[in-house]
């Protein structure tokens, strides 16, 4: 019988909800298995002592009629204990299937499948820009499928370019469904990965027309930004469910806010026009 593979796991290692719940069911599977074993060798012990084992000569002289009520009696108090493990694990089993699961929904976001207005456009493969007018319109926006409730958005994207000049801002909005479920700015000189979290009153899905606009007006000359819509950078939205929404002070999600600078030079200035890559 094959032994199942399970991921590292140390004291370091953060794992979500799910994956804690996941890690639970796989230990009950992993006594279960060795249940298993027992129980097979159980069955190998009464067959060696009929000589029926695979490839087993029979025992010479063979098992007498005590022999085997022994053999029974022996197998017999270990099939209880088997039994009585078993209870155990199906009592841990249910409790562990009672947990409610995180109820999350991720996407990529924004993404090749985003649609673009204002002044967006796709400047590369991995980028989406630029974006410094509301008045323009300057926006990606994408519908999603998850469940029939959200309380919850959490954003992870990243700037991959800032030519804003000193002091200039652009300050985002998140919308869902038509609704203004949280803001940010993003201040002059920051490339890097930037995470948000906005709880809100329940949206009704199940479809979500999620839009990330610019929200002021960056004065012409006064540069603009970019961001990551595919590759390696942070581009993403996770949706969760209303059921799945804690709101205890311990949620991490509650109050997620992150920065976290890339420290990199873009490889190329924008224009102070706010609208193409210098030549």
């Amino acid at each position: 019988m094959s032994f199942p593979n399970i991921p590292d796991v140390d004291a370091s290692i953060g794992i979500t909800l799910n994956d804690s719940l996941n890690l639970l069911l796989a230990s009950v599977a992993f006594e279960e298995l060795g249940l298993a074993h027992i129980i097979n060798a159980e069955a190998e012990k009464i067959q060696y002592v009929l000589g029926t084992l695979e490839g087993q000569t029979p025992p010479e002289p063979p098992a007498t009629i005590p022999d085997l009520l022994r053999i029974n009696r022996s197998v017999d108090r270990t099939l209880r204990n088997v039994i009585k493990k078993e209870m155990l694990l199906q009592f841990e089993l249910e409790d562990i299937l009672a947990i409610p699961r995180a109820c999350v929904f991720p996407f990529d976001f924004p993404s090749g499948d985003s649609a673009v207005a204002g002044n967006a456009a796709f400047i590369s493969d991995v980028e989406v820009g630029f974006f410094w007018s509301a008045a323009a319109g300057d926006s990606v926006s994408q519908t999603f499928r998850a469940s029939e409730c959200i309380r919850q958005a959490i954003l992870d994207i990243e700037v991959l370019n800032n030519s804003l000049s000193e002091g200039a801002f652009v300050t985002w909005e998140l919308v869902i469904n038509g609704v203004v479920v949280g803001s940010f700015n993003v201040e002059s000189g920051f490339t890097g990965e930037i995470t948000e979290a906005f709880t809100f009153p329940a949206i009704f899905g199940p479809e979500y027309q999620v839009e990330l606009r610019v929200a002021n007006e960056v004065p012409v000359g006064d540069g603009s930004i970019s961001l990551a819509y595919a590759g390696d950078f942070a581009h993403s939205l996770t949706l969760i469910c209303c059921d799945s929404l804690r709101t205890d002070a311990a949620s991490p999600a509650a109050e997620t806010k992150k920065r976290r600078s890339s420290g990199v030079a873009p490889e190329f200035s924008l224009e102070l026009n706010n609208k193409k890559p210098a030549e």
